[in-house]
């Protein structure tokens, strides 16, 4: 059912920003691409692509139609701090 649940949400989010809190502790924020049956796939700020299982999704930020320029240490990106 979680699975079900979350390929409605992300197929309305498509194109739109969102955030994503994983059972590991990683936050992931991005623009959603595509919701498939069992993963999304979204491009981060640094335009690299990230496909998450929905079996890892712990909660989902709504969009805020809006992403910052520039990368965040939330979003999981350490090149700017090198």
């Amino acid at each position: 059912m979680k699975c079900e649940s979350l390929y409605q949400e992300f197929k309305k989010f498509e194109g739109q920003p969102v955030m994503i809190y994983t059972d590991d502790g990683r936050v992931l924020c991005g623009i959603d691409l595509v919701a498939y049956e069992d993963a999304v796939r979204i491009i981060d700020k640094c335009s690299r692509t990230v496909y998450v299982a929905y079996e890892h999704i712990d909660s989902v930020v709504e969009p805020q139609m809006e992403l910052d320029r520039g990368c965040k240490s939330e979003c999981g990106c350490k090149h700017d701090n090198d």
